[in-house]
């Protein structure tokens, strides 16, 4: 016998069960819709005051049914991925030349004297990153579909 007739009929044999208020004017009703989008069954119930009602579970050709989800097996494979690579800058050494200036003496006299001697200086340029494309193995694994 199909499960949702099943429960159905259970469904009402306990709400027909119910004490007297069921039967002071009140009864029980079954009803199954087949296909569409509204398939499924419904028990009911009036107990002479508000009624009662049950819903059983939708048809599989319901508009909400969802696709059971499928797990699969994806075998081990060779993979391209972009990674950011920091690369650092450039250290070059540079020579800064002496320089001279302009001293006067008391008695108003122009010299030119060393101020600073030549020397050299270490600069470093900026780094930056690169974007580089790395062949990587994936191993096997589950995968849900």
């Amino acid at each position: 016998m199909n499960t949702p007739i099943l429960s159905a009929l259970v469904t009402s044999l306990v709400l027909a069960l119910v004490p007297s208020q069921a039967q002071a004017g009140g009864g029980v009703s079954i009803s199954y819709r087949s296909g569409g989008p509204r398939s499924g069954w419904t028990v009911q119930a009036s107990l002479g005051a508000p009624s009662r009602s049950y819903a059983g579970p939708r048809g599989y050709r319901s508009s909400c049914a969802k696709p059971l989800a499928r797990r699969i097996w994806v075998p081990g494979h060779y993979e391209t991925v972009a990674e950011r690579h920091w690369v650092p800058g450039a250290t070059r050494r540079i020579w800064v030349p002496a320089s001279h200036g302009v001293v006067y003496d008391a008695c108003g006299r122009a010299r030119t004297v060393l101020v600073s001697a030549g020397h050299w200086e270490t600069v470093t340029d900026p780094g930056r990153f690169e974007i580089r494309h790395v062949r990587v193995w994936r191993p096997g694994a589950w995968a849900t579909r």
